[in-house]
């Protein structure tokens, strides 16, 4: 026989009659063979073995093809399969159900991974056992995580930081990621390590505490799995060293006869972090902290402040900024400067409980107040003998009565007045079991019709409350006060504005007590040209009676917002258990700009703040 001819689109198989002699048959593209007896009507199965499928670490898809069922019809089907060439069904098999021809293929589970297996397909009948030809395929390998180390940052005298990322997961994944660390190079996992929870793919990061400083350290990320330890590069580092705060001393400042504004700018906060800062001085040069020092509060870096009262005037002194750390102290530069002989600038804190200190602050010709003032005590009936010379207040301004200060009527004698910088404060507190009224005649601002601004918060504060027992009269705080009149001018406070009310009594057996404050404040009149407030809008009141008691009160009164109408600019508005309050249309114009929350309670009407932005904002149709 010479050659075999094949159709293109047929499995090559070669049909071999039992008296044919195929010694030299070249076989070369031939997928099988049948071997035909002619003198019996039997002929066996054509099996093809296809590539294998979807190979894994543990398994492979196996595929064969039936394309002739042989005679009689095969019996089973399948795949052999071998570590070793030339598989058969005394190796691995895998039957597969079915009895037609076709493709058909089978799941080999497992296996060893990175192993080369040979397979063939299989069918039996009664003639025998036909094989396709072999193929052969490998299982993958177990393998080691992929991570990189990205980052090292944040580094201080103990501690640093430092981020890795992981581009594979290894097979099988990683069971335990994170960082190994030592001052020799090529750290493992046998030294320092800390362990990052997590799993996948992607960025990781951790904070390596307990550091020696001024050390060098050398660092790799890891990821661990069945396989083994996979490292990163390695990257290093080294901890900074205990150093001195770096400071400088700045310039005096608004230098009068007996005080002066000076400071520093601490520019590297040292490590560790300094602990203490502030100016010292003295009349000699080169000062330190053992001379006269001022502590100014604060950590970080930046500039920082003072006053230095209680100076000679026309004296020089020598200034300069410190700062504290475990290491030591640290200077800035000195600076020098003369104090002044101006009048008219008080320096420092000032308190007046009498008209005689009132008419020696007039006498003195002072304008300015570089400090805070504070209104206290029994005696005083007015501010006139203030004669309307005080300008400005750098610091805050108090008005602090505890069943007192009820002559005071009005403000008349501050009537220059501009600016507090600071907080300007009104707070009157009546706690007694006999007649205790506090600020009770001050019935409006008239005396400040000056003052334009107010650095720090502006707050009302108003408290009326009686012990228990027998023979109690009423308390009263601020009930005078109808409206903010006199404030015609103020057109900022840099904090928040709060009132607050708050009266009542605990088991009073005496007919007719009360205690009542604010009582008469109906409006904020007086506040129209009020356009900002740095912080929050709040008015809160409550009031208690028991027993025999008549009545407790608290900004009863107060039924409309009116005079609040060019207020812009807010952060949060509250306003709490104002029962007769039902107008508050005026603030519109501040809900739509305001940067914070609305919330309003217990009052007469408790608009949301959407009813406030759509024509919602007064009810006062249900006033009674």
């Amino acid at each position: 026989m010479d050659s075999l001819k094949f159709s293109e689109n047929l499995p090559r198989s070669i049909i071999m009659y039992k008296s044919g002699n195929f010694n030299q048959l070249y076989m070369a593209g031939i997928d099988s063979i049948i071997f035909y007896n002619p003198l019996t009507p039997t002929m066996p199965t054509t099996v093809i073995t296809q590539n294998a499928s979807d190979i894994s670490h543990y398994s492979a898809i196996l595929n064969g093809t039936i394309t002739f069922e042989g005679f009689p019809a095969y019996t089973e089907k399948g795949l052999c399969y071998s570590t070793l060439p030339t598989p058969t069904i005394n190796d691995e098999k895998i039957v597969v159900a079915g009895s037609d021809i076709g493709d058909y293929s089978a799941n080999s589970n497992g296996l060893t991974q990175n192993t080369r297996y040979y397979f063939r397909a299989y069918a039996i009948n009664e003639v025998g056992i036909a094989y396709g030809i072999q193929r052969n395929f490998v299982t993958l390998s177990h393998l080691l995580a992929s991570l990189t180390i990205t980052n090292i940052s944040n580094i201080t005298e103990n501690s640093v930081a430092i981020s890795a990322d992981i581009t594979f997961e290894g097979f099988p994944e990683y069971t335990e990621k994170g960082f190994c660390y030592s001052t020799s190079p090529n750290p493992t996992i046998n030294q320092n390590i800390i362990v990052v929870a997590g799993n996948g793919t992607g960025e990781y990061s951790a904070i390596l505490n307990g550091l020696t400083q001024n050390t060098k350290y050398y660092v790799r990320a890891y990821a661990k799995n069945e396989v083994g330890v996979a490292y990163s590069d390695e990257l290093n580092f080294t901890t900074l060293t205990h150093i001195l705060a770096t400071v400088t001393t700045i310039n005096a400042s608004n230098i009068m006869e007996n005080c002066a504004t000076v400071g520093g700018n601490i520019t590297n906060i040292g490590i560790p972090h300094y602990t203490e800062k502030g100016v010292c001085y003295s009349t000699s040069s080169n000062p330190t902290v053992n001379d006269t020092k001022i502590q100014v509060e604060g950590t970080g870096m930046g500039i920082f402040s003072t006053i230095i009262n209680q100076l000679s005037p026309n004296i020089t002194y020598y200034i300069r900024a410190y700062a504290i750390n475990d290491v030591g102290v640290s200077y800035g530069n000195q600076i020098s400067f003369k104090t002044a002989c101006q009048p008219f600038t008080y320096c420092g804190d000032i308190t007046f409980t009498t008209e005689s200190q009132l008419l020696a602050f007039k006498d003195a010709g002072y304008k300015y107040v570089i400090g805070n003032v504070t209104v206290a005590g029994n005696t005083l009936t007015s501010f006139q003998l203030l004669n309307n010379q005080l300008e400005g207040i750098s610091g805050d301004f108090l008005i602090s009565a505890s069943g007192s200060l009820n002559s005071l009527t009005s403000f008349s004698g501050f009537g220059s007045l501009q600016s507090i910088g600071g907080n300007f404060k009104i707070y009157a507190s009546s706690h007694d079991n006999g007649n205790n009224n506090s600020l009770n005649s001050l019935a409006s601002f008239s005396g400040l019709e000056s003052l334009q601004s107010i650095g720090g918060n502006f707050e009302i504060t108003a408290e009326a409350s009686s012990g228990s027992g027998s023979n109690v009269s009423s308390t009263r705080s601020l009930n005078s006060l109808t409206s903010f009149s006199g404030l015609e001018n103020l057109q900022f406070i840099g904090g928040d504005f709060k009132i607050s009310a708050h009266s009542g009594n605990w088991y009073i057996t005496s007919n007719n007590a009360s205690a009542t404050s604010l009582i008469s404040l109906a409006a904020f009149s007086g506040l129209e040209n009020l356009q900002f407030i740095g912080g929050d809008f709040i008015i809160s009141s409550s009031s208690y009676a028991y027993y025999y008691m008549a009545s407790a009160g608290a900004l009863s009164s107060l039924t409309s917002i009116t005079g609040m109408g060019n207020l812009h600019s807010v952060i949060n508005i509250s306003i709490t258990n104002c029962s007769k309050l039902y107008n508050f249309c005026p603030l519109v114009p501040a809900v739509e700009n305001m940067t914070g929350t609305w919330y309003i309670s217990g009052c007469g009407y408790n608009p949301t703040k959407y009813q406030m932005l759509n024509e919602q904002c007064n009810n006062s149709k249900y006033e009674h």
